[in-house]
Protein backbone atom coordinates (compact mmCIF):
# COMPACT_ATOMS: atom_id res chain seq x y z
CA UNK A 1 0.00 0.00 0.00
CA UNK A 2 2.27 2.76 0.51
CA UNK A 3 4.13 2.35 -2.79
CA UNK A 4 1.03 3.14 -4.32
CA UNK A 5 0.39 6.07 -2.02
CA UNK A 6 3.80 7.13 -3.04
CA UNK A 7 3.16 7.07 -6.60
CA UNK A 8 -0.31 9.54 -5.96
CA UNK A 9 1.39 11.91 -4.34
CA UNK A 10 4.34 11.82 -7.14
CA UNK A 11 1.52 11.84 -9.72
CA UNK A 12 -0.34 14.84 -7.91
CA UNK A 13 2.92 16.61 -8.02
CA UNK A 14 3.21 16.24 -11.58
CA UNK A 15 0.21 17.29 -12.41
CA UNK A 16 0.55 20.44 -9.94
CA UNK A 17 3.76 21.16 -11.66
CA UNK A 18 2.25 20.65 -15.02
CA UNK A 19 -0.77 22.91 -14.24
CA UNK A 20 1.98 25.75 -12.99
CA UNK A 21 3.89 25.78 -16.12
CA UNK A 22 0.44 25.88 -18.33
CA UNK A 23 -0.52 28.76 -16.29
CA UNK A 24 3.00 30.66 -16.86
CA UNK A 25 2.95 29.80 -20.34
CA UNK A 26 -0.40 31.10 -20.89
CA UNK A 27 0.24 34.66 -18.98
CA UNK A 28 3.59 34.80 -20.81
CA UNK A 29 1.86 34.66 -23.84
CA UNK A 30 -1.30 37.15 -22.92
CA UNK A 31 1.33 39.33 -21.70
CA UNK A 32 1.54 42.62 -23.65
CA UNK A 33 4.69 43.86 -25.25
CA UNK A 34 5.92 47.34 -22.92
CA UNK A 35 5.16 50.27 -24.52
CA UNK A 36 7.16 51.96 -27.10
CA UNK A 37 8.97 55.71 -25.80
CA UNK A 38 6.46 58.43 -27.50
CA UNK A 39 7.97 59.80 -30.21
CA UNK A 40 9.26 63.37 -29.14
CA UNK A 41 9.09 66.42 -31.77
CA UNK A 42 12.38 68.35 -32.75
CA UNK A 43 12.94 71.20 -34.07
CA UNK A 44 15.92 74.08 -34.39
CA UNK A 45 14.50 77.41 -35.18
CA UNK A 46 15.92 80.61 -35.91
CA UNK A 47 15.70 83.02 -32.86
CA UNK A 48 16.19 86.20 -32.16
CA UNK A 49 17.63 87.95 -28.87
CA UNK A 50 15.05 91.27 -29.48
CA UNK A 51 11.55 90.90 -30.66
CA UNK A 52 10.00 92.21 -33.91
CA UNK A 53 6.85 91.51 -36.36
CA UNK A 54 6.10 87.98 -37.15
CA UNK A 55 8.45 86.34 -34.19
CA UNK A 56 6.80 84.62 -31.61
CA UNK A 57 8.33 85.49 -27.82
CA UNK A 58 9.23 82.29 -26.27
CA UNK A 59 11.18 81.54 -22.44
CA UNK A 60 13.60 79.20 -22.38
CA UNK A 61 12.52 76.14 -19.83
CA UNK A 62 14.04 76.83 -16.53
CA UNK A 63 15.76 80.31 -17.04
CA UNK A 64 14.23 83.40 -17.41
CA UNK A 65 15.87 83.94 -21.04
CA UNK A 66 13.25 85.20 -23.59
CA UNK A 67 13.90 84.70 -27.51
CA UNK A 68 11.64 85.47 -30.33
CA UNK A 69 11.13 82.75 -32.36
CA UNK A 70 11.05 82.51 -36.26
CA UNK A 71 7.86 80.39 -37.69
CA UNK A 72 9.35 77.77 -39.62
CA UNK A 73 11.48 75.42 -38.11
CA UNK A 74 14.65 74.49 -40.35
CA UNK A 75 15.70 71.41 -38.82
CA UNK A 76 13.06 68.73 -37.31
CA UNK A 77 13.37 64.58 -36.68
CA UNK A 78 13.09 64.03 -39.95
CA UNK A 79 16.97 65.51 -40.19
CA UNK A 80 18.42 63.75 -37.61
CA UNK A 81 20.21 60.07 -38.03
CA UNK A 82 20.35 59.59 -33.97
CA UNK A 83 20.74 60.52 -30.51
CA UNK A 84 22.24 59.47 -27.86
CA UNK A 85 23.33 60.65 -23.97
CA UNK A 86 26.37 61.76 -23.18
CA UNK A 87 27.51 63.83 -20.25
CA UNK A 88 29.68 66.80 -20.49
CA UNK A 89 32.00 67.19 -17.69
CA UNK A 90 31.51 63.57 -16.95
CA UNK A 91 27.89 64.96 -14.84
CA UNK A 92 25.77 67.87 -16.79
CA UNK A 93 23.30 65.00 -19.29
CA UNK A 94 23.32 66.57 -22.75
CA UNK A 95 22.18 65.15 -25.72
CA UNK A 96 24.13 64.11 -29.13
CA UNK A 97 22.62 64.26 -32.38
CA UNK A 98 23.89 62.99 -35.42
CA UNK A 99 22.17 64.54 -38.60
CA UNK A 100 21.31 63.13 -41.65
CA UNK A 101 22.97 63.82 -44.35
CA UNK A 102 20.35 66.13 -45.80
CA UNK A 103 20.33 67.66 -41.85
CA UNK A 104 24.10 68.63 -42.07
CA UNK A 105 23.73 70.66 -45.22
CA UNK A 106 20.57 72.20 -43.14
CA UNK A 107 22.64 72.81 -40.46
CA UNK A 108 25.76 74.24 -41.99
CA UNK A 109 23.75 77.31 -43.90
CA UNK A 110 22.28 78.13 -40.79
CA UNK A 111 25.03 77.91 -38.75
CA UNK A 112 26.61 80.13 -41.50
CA UNK A 113 23.33 82.67 -41.49
CA UNK A 114 22.77 82.76 -37.97
CA UNK A 115 26.29 83.19 -36.79
CA UNK A 116 26.26 85.27 -33.46
CA UNK A 117 22.44 84.94 -32.87
CA UNK A 118 20.41 82.55 -30.92
CA UNK A 119 19.11 78.85 -31.87
CA UNK A 120 15.51 77.76 -30.71
CA UNK A 121 15.73 73.70 -29.65
CA UNK A 122 12.03 73.00 -29.00
CA UNK A 123 11.08 69.50 -27.79
CA UNK A 124 7.21 69.14 -28.68
CA UNK A 125 6.61 73.41 -28.77
CA UNK A 126 9.05 74.10 -25.29
CA UNK A 127 12.54 75.68 -26.14
CA UNK A 128 14.31 73.56 -24.13
CA UNK A 129 17.73 75.99 -25.22
CA UNK A 130 19.16 78.61 -27.22
CA UNK A 131 22.40 79.14 -27.16
CA UNK A 132 24.31 81.38 -29.55
CA UNK A 133 25.66 79.94 -32.29
CA UNK A 134 29.43 80.99 -32.25
CA UNK A 135 30.78 78.43 -35.18
CA UNK A 136 29.79 76.29 -38.00
CA UNK A 137 27.97 73.13 -37.36
CA UNK A 138 28.71 69.47 -39.04
CA UNK A 139 27.21 66.42 -38.61
CA UNK A 140 26.90 66.11 -35.18
CA UNK A 141 25.24 68.41 -31.76
CA UNK A 142 24.77 68.70 -28.28
CA UNK A 143 21.41 69.64 -26.91
CA UNK A 144 22.36 70.97 -23.61
CA UNK A 145 19.39 72.03 -20.86
CA UNK A 146 18.17 72.11 -17.60
CA UNK A 147 17.24 68.14 -17.54
CA UNK A 148 17.88 65.04 -15.63
CA UNK A 149 19.37 61.65 -17.28
CA UNK A 150 16.09 60.24 -17.21
CA UNK A 151 15.16 63.48 -19.02
CA UNK A 152 17.74 63.61 -21.52
CA UNK A 153 17.27 59.75 -22.46
CA UNK A 154 13.16 59.96 -22.77
CA UNK A 155 14.28 63.22 -25.50
CA UNK A 156 16.99 61.05 -26.57
CA UNK A 157 14.61 57.76 -27.14
CA UNK A 158 11.92 59.71 -28.47
CA UNK A 159 13.83 61.05 -31.15
CA UNK A 160 15.38 57.48 -32.10
CA UNK A 161 11.39 56.56 -32.12
CA UNK A 162 10.63 58.06 -35.63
Amino acid sequence: MAPLAFSHRLVARAVLGLALVIVIHSEARSAKPPKAKPEVKVEIRRAEAEPADGLTEAIVAGTNQKVYLHNKADVTNEDIADAKVIFVEDKYPAIEITFTKAGKKKMAVYSKEQMGKPMAVLVDGVVITAPTVKSKIGDKAWIQGIFTVTEAQDIANGIKSK
